[in-house]
Formats: structure tokens, sequence, C-alpha cells
């Protein structure tokens, strides 16, 4: 369906929705999107949605954070750390000068990888499950007269709507084929 206006008798501008062909008469799109609005909010945001979605979303999260270069840094330090105790246990038995620049070697190396580990994780933060669960239920609280609102609801959950002469059908983001 695409979106278009028209000009009633007396001047005013209406919006609808109409098939690209002739299938059927056009929808009124405020009452089209009122309908999904409200299926929206009643069909998706429950609290046991909510939920789900928040699983869905901190799992995909995780999945997206084991590809994340900071834990490939974060383990290199971990390996020099390993080192500078290693040598430090030969330095405290009666170790030598080439132990020292050695510690100092490991020392500049695990400062530098400490460095890349805390720019990495600035680039990719993980937001926490509570935020992640605060923005689904603020989608709740939203005002459905606020044009902001129900473009940012729409965009965020609808993926299509099917309208055939009997029924509306809504897709979701999560259920598209």
């Amino acid at each position: 369906m695409t979106v278009g206006t028209g000009t009633g008798r007396h001047g005013g501008k209406y919006h609808y929705y109409r098939c690209k062909g002739k299938c059927q008469k056009p929808v009124r799109q405020s009452d089209l999107e009122d309908l999904v609005l409200t299926r929206t909010i009643k069909d998706v945001l429950t609290d046991e949605m909510i939920e789900d979605l928040t699983d869905r979303i901190m799992a995909i999260q995780d999945a997206q954070a084991q590809d994340d270069p900071a834990a490939v840094l974060q383990k290199r330090l971990e390996s020099v750390q390993r080192k500078q105790k290693n040598l430090l246990g030969v330095l405290e038995e009666g170790g030598s000068k080439m132990i020292l620049e050695r510690l100092k070697e490991l020392d500049a190396e695990a400062e530098a990888l400490q460095l890349e580990i805390d720019r990495a994780a600035l680039k990719k933060p993980q937001i926490p499950r509570a935020v992640v669960r605060g923005w689904l239920q603020s989608f709740r609280e939203g005002d459905v007269s606020d044009p902001a609102f129900r473009k940012r609801l729409l965009q965020t959950f609808v993926s299509d709507v099917v309208v055939t002469p009997d029924e509306v059908t809504v897709l979701y983001n999560s259920q598209k084929p």
C-alpha cells in the first residue's frame, strides 16, 4: 500500500493508504495507524513480551561481545600479567638486571594493552539489562497522539501491515519471515 493525500469538497486534506493496484478501497491513514499502534501496545508491550524481548536483546549483545576485540586484548593482558608475576618470583629468588629490563618491557606492554582495552570498551558499550527493559517499557507510557512517538513505535516494532478486505495483519520485526 502507498500513502495518498486527497482534498475534500470543502478544501480539507485527508490522508489514506491505498493499494498500488485496484485491490480494495482506500483506508484512512489515521484509522489504520491507530489500529496498528493499539494492537502493538496491547500484544507486544506486555510484561511477558518485554521480558522475552529483553532476553533476546541481551543474547544478541552477549554474542556480539564474544566477537569483541577487547576480549582478545584482555587475554593478551592476562598473559602479560602472568609473565610479570613469574618474573617477579624469579627476581625474589635472586634475579638479574635482564629480568628487571624484561619486567619494564612487560609493564609497558600491559599499560598499552589496558589502554587499548579501555578504548575498545568505549566503542562498544554493554547496555545493562535494566536499561533495555526500561527502554521497552517506555513505549507503554508514550503519547500515541504524538507524531514522533507514533513513528518511533512503528519503526521499532512493525515490519509490515497486510490489509485485506476482511482483516488487518500486523507483522512485527521479530516475526518477519
